[in-house]
């Protein structure tokens, strides 16, 4: 994997001399496309802090493929690409729904339940259950906002 990572640094390498250089995009768009497939190939190594970034690093390859070289993406053969995008849209927001399941609906009912049940049963874990909630409420908060001051950060470095 660290053969892709420094694949990643010549590329960056090139672009820097191209755009100091003048050339045009011709040379351009393939060092753009090799450098984020090559650093979601690399980050994936076992011993990198970055593994995490890996489908974001695909998800910026893909659209940097798609921008430079727009005519793979419209169709294969006959088949008509865009006719994918209803289903996909689909198969997303249906993973969308699971998680939200999870992370939101579930804790809800779970709550409910032993409110109707428990309630008044185990004084003291009534006492106990708003501030376990709370405290996992501003975990969730914090993990979020660290990570999307990390993205930040990478996305100011790129």
């Amino acid at each position: 994997m660290k053969g892709f990572l420094a694949v990643s640094f010549l590329c960056v390498i090139g672009i820097i001399f191209l755009l100091l250089t003048g050339w045009g995009a011709t040379y351009l768009a393939p060092l753009i496309s090799l450098l984020f497939v090559s650093l979601a190939i690399g980050v994936r190594g076992k011993d990198t802090i970055f593994k995490s970034f890996s489908f974001s690093l695909w998800v910026i390859a893909s659209v940097a493929l798609a921008m430079f070289y727009p005519e793979y993406f419209l169709e294969i053969g006959t088949f008509e690409l865009s006719i994918l995008i209803v289903p996909l849209i689909q198969v997303i927001m249906f993973g969308m729904m699971i998680s939200i399941l999870n992370m939101i609906i579930l804790p809800i009912v779970l709550g409910l339940l032993f409110n109707r049940y428990l309630g008044g049963r185990i004084k003291w874990l009534n006492d106990v259950m708003p501030v376990i909630s709370m405290i996992g409420i501003i975990f969730i908060i914090s993990i979020i906002t660290a990570l999307a001051e990390i993205l930040c950060l990478l996305w100011v470095c790129f």
